[in-house]
């Protein structure tokens, strides 16, 4: 109850609309009639309360549920509504960026990132103090054809840019196929971010076995995650 309590204060504090409880997991969104704002700003509210949440949930020195795993997605269209029977209505949101948000939030701990928001989450909120972006990389999420571009957010506060530099720089040669400079990439970030990094780590073990096996013709960098 207390860690719900944390994160649904600092969700009410960003004026997010709580949608429902799942178990532990709490769904809630930004947008439509009860709230005024621009897709920018509501973008930026559910970035912040997400890593606002994250800091309360690790200084509330709790001794169970002190982390959460954190998916969003940003659409230019979705219903948002009362929705149900004559008997029963449910304000709440419905709509694709709803499925890929729940995908992204199950494929945080495979990343070892603390959150995974969607491509247009990070360009409405390119200019936005506080925070800043890594690209984490094409994912293939569970039950999705299509491919989804995702991105963690990081607290402009406590990062470290030469690690964050290095990262993009080996990612980039993943892309370009380079594993020996990925991979030599790929450990340099884990030396220099304080408590290594988990994702550089998926990656170093992608280059490895990828510099022993080859690419394919139609090899594509992507992470494929499951539920």
């Amino acid at each position: 109850t207390r860690s719900l309590n944390i994160i649904t204060d600092q969700h009410m504090e960003q004026n997010l609309i709580i949608d429902k409880f799942m178990g532990d997991c709490v769904m809630s969104f930004k947008g439509g009639h009860l709230v005024d704002g621009t897709p920018e700003e509501h973008a930026a509210s559910v970035v912040k309360a997400s890593l606002n949440s994250k800091l309360a949930l690790k200084s509330a020195d709790l001794l169970y549920f002190n982390d959460a795993k954190i998916g969003g997605a940003s659409t230019d269209s979705a219903l948002i509504g009362s929705f149900g029977t004559e008997k029963r209505l449910t304000y709440t949101v419905l709509g694709d960026a709803v499925n890929i948000a729940a995908r992204l939030e199950s494929a945080v701990k495979q990343c070892g990132v603390d959150n995974l928001f969607c491509k247009k989450t990070k360009q409405l909120t390119e200019n936005i103090e506080g925070f800043v972006w890594r690209e984490v990389g094409t994912l293939k999420v569970d039950g999705k054809k299509i491919t989804v571009q995702a991105f963690e957010a990081l607290n402009e506060s406590e990062l470290n840019v030469q690690w964050l530099h290095c990262y993009h720089e080996a990612l980039n040669n993943f892309k370009l196929k380079s594993f020996k400079k990925s991979k030599e990439g790929f450990e340099e970030v884990i030396r220099l971010r304080n408590g290594g990094d988990k994702l550089s780590e998926v990656y170093l073990d992608m280059c490895e076995r990828l510099i022993i096996s080859g690419t394919r013709t139609h090899w594509e960098p992507t992470i494929e995650t499951r539920k």
